[in-house]
């Protein structure tokens, strides 16, 4: 099973960079690579404006999400604009809210992603196929310190691999929406 074989490969990551750091004979990992400030380079930031901080509180029981999505818009005066993939029910109770937050909140269970835009939210799918992913998604560069690329990669996830490219220079590229960028550089910064 191949998800078997990740996780030992990710305990096996692990057990071994604590050695490392634990064993005073082997060189520190510091001495390995020269100490460099780890960082993502990305393209197309998300905040184009400062947030809404002013919370606000809606209910919907079995709402159509589009329905409900046109509702917060009117409640915090902001546009969203939602893609041909927005469909299904939402039952929620907002209290006090931003309407970034309770778009998280709403958005969340179904895999839909949003991106805040000048004047307006777009909301649809964090899946490739979607024809707005390409709206919808940050690409993010990153150089590995310790691994190799082709390692990193194939010690995450098969369902998010689609998302993170290897390029000639030997770094990796993700491509993918805020919520799927942030899971993927959280774990590949753990792996490496």
């Amino acid at each position: 099973n191949s998800s078997d074989y990740q996780e030992l490969a990710w305990q096996y990551i692990i057990k071994t960079k604590k050695m490392l750091r634990k064993d005073r004979k082997a060189p520190s990992l510091s001495r390995i690579a020269p100490a460099q400030k780890v960082d993502f380079i990305c393209r197309d930031s998300q905040e184009t404006e400062s947030e809404d901080t002013v919370g606000k509180s809606v209910s919907f029981l079995g709402t159509e999400l589009r329905e409900a999505l046109i509702e917060l818009s009117i409640l915090h005066d902001f546009p969203i604009v939602s893609d041909q993939s927005v469909d299904g029910l939402i039952s929620a109770e907002i209290k006090n809210l931003t309407l970034r937050e309770s778009l998280e909140m709403m958005l969340f269970p179904e895999n839909y992603s949003f991106k805040k835009f000048k004047n307006f939210y777009l909301v649809g799918s964090s899946q490739v196929e979607n024809e707005s992913f390409h709206h919808l998604s940050t690409t993010c560069s990153y150089k590995p310190v310790y691994l190799k690329p082709s390692e990193i990669k194939s010690l995450i996830s098969t369902v998010y691999q689609r998302y993170i490219q290897i390029n000639t220079q030997g770094s990796l590229t993700i491509t993918a929406s805020e919520s799927i960028q942030k899971k993927l550089q959280a774990d590949i910064l753990s792996l490496d």
